[in-house]
């Protein structure tokens, strides 16, 4: 796995050489019937318990032309492996860029930097389903908040479709600490090893979200870490709106949440905001 630190390091070597900064590349494919926009991803930690089912995922996209893996630990093998696979994706490894040293080095756009909450999302679609004996691939719920436990705000009362007139007091309360404390669980289960096939899972969900919006497909919303000032903390887990430019829209709070979740967004807030001071104090500490 690529640690934080060798990651931040070797962008700073990047930016200091010049090279282009390009996390995707566009580029259109002409035919007589329609404009198809295909795309280049790059994975850093392609070789770790995440980056493997992740390439493996992304590698059936539709969207993507070309894949690029990198890893500290060498990512040719991975890479050959991949390639044998019936899919249009060519695969190369290819040192990438990450978006912590933008800001630092001039070309910040926080409409292009995004924390992937996606996961949450998918345990609390599943979660929901099991409850109410539903298919969870036609329930969508909203999560906010932060990423981690008790931060983490499932917000059932605006799940798609509308249920909360299904599914009693206790119900929401079990659901949302199963998805609170969904992380623990996978590493009780796994001997202290986290998820990684459904983080993933999730990973590549959102990659292929994100390019949807990027090629201009409209109504594209995910659950996202970004940066905004809906609340107090500068980053916050919200429904965003994806467009070309990566960022459309992020979604005020509905005002008809329920008590429950409003309880659950002011114990919420504080946990998110110690978070992102301890991520900013390990930045100035490693640059």
């Amino acid at each position: 796995m690529l640690s934080n630190g060798s990651l931040i390091k070797f962008m700073h070597k990047f930016f200091q050489h010049g090279q282009q900064v390009a996390g995707f590349s566009r580029k259109s494919i002409h035919s007589s019937s329609s404009v198809e926009r295909e795309f280049k991803v790059s994975v850093l930690g392609s070789c770790g318990s995440v980056g493997k089912p992740l390439s493996l995922l992304l590698k059936h996209s539709e969207l993507i032309s070309e894949l690029y893996l990198y890893d500290v630990m060498g990512s040719a093998g991975i890479a050959c492996d991949l390639s044998h696979i019936e899919t249009k994706a060519n695969i190369d490894t290819l040192v990438p860029i990450v978006s912590e040293v933008f800001q630092m080095n001039g070309v910040y756009d926080p409409r292009k930097i995004f924390g992937v909450s996606t996961l949450n999302v998918v345990r609390a679609n599943t979660f929901i389903a099991r409850s109410l004996h539903l298919n969870p691939l036609a329930i969508d719920c909203p999560v906010i908040g932060g990423n981690f436990g008790t931060s983490v705000v499932p917000l059932i009362s605006k799940c798609k479709p509308f249920l909360f007139d299904q599914i009693s007091d206790e119900q929401v309360r079990n659901i949302t600490q199963h998805i609170q404390n969904a992380s623990r669980a996978v590493e009780e289960a796994k001997a202290g090893k986290g998820a990684t096939l459904s983080m993933a899972y999730a990973a590549a969900r959102f990659a292929n979200s994100l390019l949807k919006g990027l090629s201009g497909e409209l109504d594209i919303v995910e659950c996202a870490f970004v940066r905004s000032d809906i609340m107090d903390s500068k980053y916050f887990s919200s429904e965003v709106r994806l467009n070309e430019d990566g960022i459309e829209k992020i979604k005020k709070l509905s005002p008809k949440m329920s008590n429950f979740e409003k309880e659950l967004l002011h114990n919420a807030v504080p946990q998110v905001i110690h978070n992102v001071e301890l991520g900013e104090k390990w930045m100035r500490k490693t640059i």
